[in-house]
């Protein structure tokens, strides 16, 4: 039979078994992307008398802007901040008197400054950090760019996108405020070599153009951290701010590509996204939020939590989230061992004096058999889980340097002292039914190990005969071996013990009853959810996959968050700093726009 026939057929035998596999699971199955659109901007009117009126002044320096722009004439950027320039009388009166009375000036001047950021930037005449080029009568002219309240600096801006609409699966409501100037989705592109920084990231902006605060001032445009702010001062009036906190989360969902399937069938495979990684650049005083998804999934898993703890001006405020994303297909011990690696780089990395209080208050949150990975970084272990596998003590062994460095750290460890609180949702820690299963053996059998970790495991077994156990001696366990039940590694990590001084959290699902197990979210029973002296409980009526999506879930997430900033303010005896641009959130379960 011809290779790429045999190739084709085992690839067409493999995706009918994965589709089986997923869909039984309960485990993320398809890639939810966004669906994005651009900004809708208003038409010109035409150029001729309306009731034996010309035109206003900013609707022809408009018309003419776009007529240009359809000729892809580099002037129509001047054409456009003249429009906006001329309209902003008739806004201003408007802000100042709480009117609605020029609404079509307030539509040129949105619609203008939406196509000055995006033809200011296709034309090389727009730049964050040196500012607008515009040709005027008397010369050419920088209008400067006021940039406020962002963590990173401008010349770190890649692009910035005007918002339009957009729709996504992956958050269950858009968090958007009205008021003065452009929402924008500005992207960053960081610098190499910033530790636990991934290269590009998204964050939101608003960009308004407006008089100075003096009357001899001319215009400029101010780009705002909306995130943090929700109002911008005029000449002494505090104005809000139009700004969409959803956007950016939205826009880096367009392009995903389910690398996660990738990375459990080949682990190793998608290594460049490996790793603990901030959303925001480190920022002193905030404490670390840790979050850690589970089986057959990745960091946009968290899209919907990170969406709802951003939209809480405190939170943001106290709070610095990052992610953590590993090879769901190895065991997770090895995860883990990654994991508690990173952390203890972190603080070497961004506190080595030991001087931020707040890096010693980090809480970490796990779902599903992330809430495993998370467990063991408060865990101690010294030969309880190696002896569940080996007949010999560690130091015993035959094997390389390299392979007893791996499993040294793997098996041998202690809590990660900067970790203080821990929050399980839909956490397996007496395993799953389903991974003993048919569906589950046919996951497990899909996972490809390479062909060093192969080699690396032959050879520690042919050089210690008869000393390792059955479930580690046929192969390299993957991770659903080690969520069975009955699995000797799940059972000895469920009774290690782990640091007293870190209350522990359960959130679980109560879907549908599970054959042999009680209740469970159609994938963990409840039973197995369970942590025997955890601070609180919740059970919750919900699937698997939206424990971290759901209402219920979400509010106990800040709850507890809430409790661990009052518990640190109390051992730490210092004022929350004051949050600003606060704006109405509606309840949850109430929606939004």
């Amino acid at each position: 039979m011809p290779t790429t026939l045999l190739q084709n057929q085992t690839w067409c035998i493999l995706g009918i078994a994965w589709a089986l596999f997923l869909s039984a699971s309960g485990c993320r199955c398809i890639s939810k992307r966004a669906d994005w659109r651009p900004p809708e901007v208003v038409a010109p009117e035409s150029m001729h008398l309306l009731s034996g009126e010309k035109l206003s002044r900013w609707e022809q320096a408009y018309a003419e802007a776009v007529q240009r722009d359809k000729a892809d004439q580099s002037c129509c950027v001047d054409y456009y901040y003249q429009a906006a320039v001329l309209a902003w009388p008739c806004v201003d009166y408007d802000i100042q008197n709480k009117t609605q009375l020029n609404v079509r000036a307030r539509d040129i001047y949105h619609s203008s400054l939406v196509k000055l950021v995006e033809r200011g930037q296709d034309y090389g005449r727009f730049d964050p950090q040196k500012g607008l080029m515009i040709e005027m009568q008397d010369g050419q002219h920088t209008v400067p760019v006021f940039v406020r309240g962002f963590p990173w600096r401008p010349l770190e801006i890649d692009r910035l996108v005007p918002v339009g609409t957009y729709e996504t699966d992956d958050v269950t409501r858009q968090y958007r405020a009205d008021g003065l100037g452009v929402p924008l989705v500005a992207v960053h592109k960081q610098r190499p070599g910033i530790p636990f920084q991934k290269q590009q990231q998204t964050y939101s902006a608003t960009m308004l153009l407006r008089p100075g605060d003096q009357p001899q001032d001319t215009f400029t445009l101010e780009l705002v951290d909306s995130l943090r702010f929700g109002t911008t001062e005029i000449q002494g009036r505090q104005v809000p701010i139009q700004r969409d906190l959803t956007a950016p989360i939205a826009f880096a969902l367009k392009d995903v590509d389910d690398p996660y399937i990738r990375s459990f069938v080949q682990p190793g495979s998608n290594s460049e996204n490996t790793g603990l990684f901030m959303i925001e650049p480190y920022q002193p005083g905030k404490i670390p939020l840790v979050f850690v998804h589970g089986l057959l999934s990745d960091r946009y898993t968290w899209a919907n939590m990170a969406n709802e703890l951003r939209a809480r001006p405190d939170l943001v405020a106290k709070y610095q989230i990052l992610g953590f994303e590993y090879s769901t297909g190895e065991p997770f011990l090895s995860g883990a061992a990654i994991l508690r690696r990173h952390l203890t780089e972190l603080r070497l990395n961004y506190d080595p004096e030991g001087c931020q209080p707040a890096m010693s208050e980090m809480v970490l949150v796990g779902h599903s058999m992330g809430g495993l990975v998370a467990k063991l970084q408060i865990a101690a272990c010294e030969n309880q889980l190696w002896e569940t596998v080996s007949s010999l003590p560690f130091n015993q062994v035959v094997m390389s340097p390299k392979t007893r460095k791996n499993l040294g750290e793997a098996f041998f460890f202690e809590p990660v002292p900067s970790i203080a609180r821990m929050i399980y949702m839909g956490t397996p820690h007496r395993g799953s039914p389903w991974a003993r299963r048919p569906v589950g053996r046919l996951g497990s059998c899909l996972v490809e190990d390479t062909d060093e970790t192969t080699r690396a495991h032959e050879q520690v077994i042919q050089n210690n005969p008869g000393v390792f156990s059955k479930e580690f001696s046929r192969r390299i366990p993957t991770s659903i071996d080690l969520l069975r039940p009955e699995s000797p590694l799940l059972l000895a990590m469920d009774k290690l013990p782990t640091n007293p001084c870190v209350p522990q959290h359960s959130i679980i699902g109560s879907w549908v009853p599970m054959v042999g197990a009680g209740m469970s979210d159609s994938v963990v029973p409840v039973n197995s959810a369970i942590r025997k002296g955890a601070q609180s409980e919740l059970i919750i009526h919900a699937k698997h996959t939206k424990l971290h999506h759901s209402d219920a879930g979400v509010c106990e997430i800040v709850r507890i968050l809430r409790l661990h900033i009052e518990q640190c303010q109390e051992k730490q005896t210092q004022p929350t700093p004051a949050s600003h641009g606060e704006f109405e959130l509606p309840e949850i379960g109430s929606g939004l726009n």
